[in-house]
C-alpha cells in the first residue's frame, strides 16, 4: 500500500512511502476488492476510485459509493506497518534473497 508521504525507502522526498502489511492481518486485506484512490489535491478523502472489472475497470466518483473504499483503505493504513518498521521489514526481506542467491 502507497499513501503520500515525503519519505521513502532510501530516505529521499518523494510522493509516496511503500507500507508493509504483515502477513499476520490478512483478515484486512479481505476488507475490498483491489482499488486505485485517485486524488488531484492534498485532501483527505479521494475525488474518485477505480475497482479492476473483469473487462476494464468501475470508476466510483460518488462519496456514498466511495465509502466502503475509504473504510477499507483506513483499515489497510492502520493494520500495515509503519514506515519505519516497513522499511526495516523489505531491507531484511531484500538481504535475505540477495543471501539466498549467492548461495546457489
Amino acid at each position: 500500500m502507497t499513501e503520500a508521504d515525503p519519505e521513502v525507502l532510501g530516505g529521499e522526498a518523494a510522493d509516496e512511502i511503500v507500507k508493509v502489511l504483515p502477513h499476520t492481518e490478512w483478515a484486512a486485506a479481505r476488507v475490498a476488492p483491489a482499488f486505485v484512490a485517485l486524488s488531484c489535491a492534498h485532501e483527505a478523502s479521494p475525488e474518485a476510485i477505480v475497482q479492476d472489472a473483469p473487462v476494464n475497470g468501475v470508476t466510483l466518483e460518488d462519496h456514498e459509493d466511495m465509502a466502503g473504499c475509504v473504510h477499507a483503505f483506513d483499515t489497510l493504513r492502520s493494520a500495515a506497518l509503519t514506515p519505519d518498521r516497513s522499511r526495516t521489514f523489505i531491507r531484511k526481506s531484500m538481504n535475505g534473497m540477495v543471501a539466498e542467491n549467492e548461495e546457489s
